[in-house]
């Protein structure tokens, strides 16, 4: 089971989470210089691209990258 929470409680240091925006899911990270969620477009941990537009919906909903790595159980 995923547990969302909410966005208010999500990490703001440029920690690549995944975020829920009432229509979409995207892996992100927050900018704290503009104060905006960008999509996560690397892989590569040293690399932010600020130059991509951020989100077009602000993000509702949030949960670590982590937890889409457990055992979803049974379906």
């Amino acid at each position: 089971m995923i547990n969302w929470q909410l966005i208010e409680t999500a990490p703001k240091d440029g920690t690549d989470i995944i975020v829920y925006d009432g229509y979409d899911v995207w892996k992100a990270w927050y900018n704290d210089t503009d104060k905006d969620w960008y999509p996560s477009l690397t892989d590569e941990l040293w690399v932010k691209p600020t130059s991509y537009n951020p989100l077009y919906h602000e993000p509702t909903h949030w949960l670590p990258i982590s937890d889409l790595l457990q055992p979803l159980g049974h379906l």
